[in-house]
């Protein structure tokens, strides 16, 4: 038998046979007879080393880029066995990107649904050609596989996996066992290359582009949604929905003409001369010739370079002409046609703010917002912010959870934030979660390019524990311990709600800094300001109160009143009682505590015995004490509205 044609030279082919040949027959040219007029071959000249392989020769190049098709008859084996006509169908072509694409992804069969259980690949060609992979190469993280004597014919499907797995495979459609090959459930990378070792194909899986937790565990396949624009990467899969498990050699079950505009994900100063640049997608690779379509702002004009930084042409580094500033927020500006990386072009107009990194101090990041106790189905998230004047790249940064209410490093889970380069801005928020779309699906959450999923997220008890942020050198940026009876008390429910810190300047470690989110806000604020936020005013007095009159509860509405003071000397202890109409004490706020010079309480209208205060006015007692023991009495009235 005739089993494939691989183009040797632009005038000759070489046809690989099942056995070795008579060479009377195999060199006949008479034998063979090309389409498109080229007819019989001016030589067949039988291969010197493997009797199995002709080679034949025409005057004329063959014609680049379309399908043809030899015709072969009369060749015959050493026994005298003649094949009485086959035909083979090939194309003098250059395959390029995208032209095979990886477009199913085994990576855990265990437990099978109905489908063999062993991992596999699934190519996928792309073209209306048929595409000679011989002397191809996958590589699969550091292990690499040569393709041999492979084909895959125009819109067909190639299924790769263990040689053992051959006859369990070929009910499914072409099938190319390897002697070893393995795959890694999460976070593998692939890559394959043309005979040139040229990329035709790349990306790196992830468990979290399931979008499903039953499916992630096991005996579903990652299936692209639209291969024709392979570029859109973690959004253009998904875990199959056939209900086999997957559809290795035939149509996706997800199939869809999906289509994501490009735009820029993050930009992120690595230092004073790299900047990096992130597509929410793969772009041409031709926009290494264009700097010019970037600029950046106070005076520092059109890049010098950019150049690839990952092998998806997904994020690249610029390189600005003069070395940047610190302490100046610089915007990057993009209005270009910009082309993604299968050619389509669209106008980018675009302009994102960033800033060279300074090393963070205590509390210049802090723990802005906890969900601890999610609802059902979904995670729990830290909501960080920057309070500082300084932009702080999160590379390095690690979030922990403590469970005993003592910071201890033998009770402490670290998990990094996984990011080589997240710049956060002064007065920016960031969202940690493990899974964005489940936060999502709950709460009303800002842009993907304020989140960091981590792989690795802290467990935090529905209770009480403690979050502890590190920055890369593992000093405590910010630590907070909550319990669940810092909610507010008249909730029937907790499940779903936040707590969110009523101010970014006030300490973590302020029970009266932290309030549950909102109603109105769907009980959660995740990468933005917080529903329970109030502002501290500057007071010229010692002791100033805001609102005069609030209304507590969930509703995000002067919820709370804030109590503020303003010391000459340091060293004062506090007493803060809250009296109703009838001279009643119904709440000890404050119980002889140790002040500092400046700062504030929050009174949430809770009285004591954690019943809300009913509706009228009341009286603020506050004492202070200084270190002479003089003692400064003051009385404030407050009205709780209906």
């Amino acid at each position: 038998d005739a089993l494939r044609i691989a183009v040797s030279t632009p005038l000759s082919l070489e046809i690989h046979f099942s056995e070795n040949l008579d060479i009377a027959t195999a060199e006949n040219s008479e034998n063979y007879s090309l389409d498109f007029g080229y007819g019989n071959p001016v030589m067949a000249v039988l291969n010197d080393d493997d009797a199995s392989i002709v080679e034949i020769v025409y005057a004329d190049t063959l014609i680049y880029g379309e399908r043809m098709i030899l015709g072969i008859q009369n060749v015959s084996d050493l026994s005298g066995n003649a094949l009485i006509y086959s035909s083979l169908d090939f194309a003098y072509y250059k395959a390029e990107r995208y032209d095979v694409i990886i477009n199913e992804i085994m990576a855990d069969p265990s437990p099978p649904q109905s489908l063999p259980e062993y991992e596999y690949l699934e190519l996928y060609n792309t073209t209306d050609l048929p595409l000679d992979l011989s002397g191809w190469t996958l590589i699969i993280g550091s292990a690499e596989k040569e393709l041999r004597g492979l084909q895959i014919v125009p819109y067909g499907y190639l299924i790769i996996g263990k040689d053992e797995a051959t006859n369990e495979f070929l009910p499914f459609g072409d099938y190319y066992g390897l002697e070893s090959f393995s795959l890694l459930n999460s976070g593998q990378s692939i890559v394959l290359t043309n005979k040139e070792q040229e990329i035709i194909h790349s990306l790196r899986y992830d468990e979290r582009w399931y979008g499903d937790d039953e499916k992630s565990d096991g005996g579903w396949s990652l299936e692209q949604i639209n291969p024709y624009n392979p570029c859109m990467m973690a959004d253009n899969w998904g875990a199959s929905g056939n209900i086999r498990g997957g559809s290795p050699g035939n149509v996706n079950s997800l199939l869809d003409e999906l289509y994501i505009v490009p735009s820029i994900k993050n930009v992120c100063a690595q230092d004073s001369v790299r900047i990096r640049l992130e597509f929410n997608q793969a772009i041409h690779n031709s926009i290494v010739l264009h700097p010019e379509y970037f600029s950046i702002d106070h005076n520092a004009g059109e890049p010098q370079a950019i150049l690839p930084e990952d092998p998806y042409f997904s994020s690249f580094t610029i390189y600005p002409s003069e070395p940047l500033y610190k302490s100046i927020i610089y915007e990057l500006s993009c209005y270009a046609e910009i082309s993604n990386c299968i050619g389509d072009v669209e106008y980018l107009s675009e302009e994102v703010s960033f800033g060279v990194p300074e090393k963070p101090s205590p509390e210049d990041i802090i723990i802005n917002e906890i969900l601890f106790n999610p609802f059902p189905g979904g995670v729990d998230y830290i909501e960080l912010y920057n309070r500082s004047q300084k932009p702080i790249n999160l590379k390095g940064f690690s979030l922990a959870s403590v469970s005993n209410h003592a910071i201890a490093y033998s009770d402490t889970l670290i998990h990094s934030l996984d990011v080589s380069c997240n710049v956060l801005l002064p007065g920016e928020y960031v969202l940690l979660c493990k899974d964005f779309y489940k936060v999502d699906d709950y709460y009303s959450c800002p842009e993907e390019n304020t989140v960091i999923e981590m792989t690795g997220f802290p467990s935090y008890g529905n209770e009480s524990g403690c979050v502890i942020l590190f920055d890369d050198a593992q000093n405590i940026l910010d630590a907070f311990c909550y319990h669940e009876d810092m909610h507010y008390p008249l909730f029937n429910f907790v499940e779903g709600v936040s707590l969110e810190r009523i101010h970014y300047d006030r300490p973590s470690s302020d029970a009266t800094n932290w309030h549950s989110a909102s109603q109105m806000s769907g009980f959660g604020t995740p990468g933005y300001q917080n529903s329970q936020f109030s502002l501290i005013s500057d007071i010229s007095s010692k002791i100033s109160i805001s609102p005069k009159v609030f209304t507590p509860g969930v509703d995000g509405v002067r919820d709370n009143i804030s109590i503020q003071y303003k010391l000459d000397t340091p060293g004062c202890l506090a007493t803060m009682l809250i009296f109703n109409s009838s001279g009643q004490l119904v709440r000890h706020l404050v119980n002889n505590e140790l002040l500092g010079t400046e700062g504030s309480y929050s009174w949430d209208g809770i009285k004591d015995d954690r019943q809300k205060a009913l509706a009228g006015m009341y009286i603020i007692f506050i004492e202070l004490i200084d270190l002479n023991g003089k003692v400064d009495r003051y009385k404030e009235t407050l009205v709780i509205a209906p």
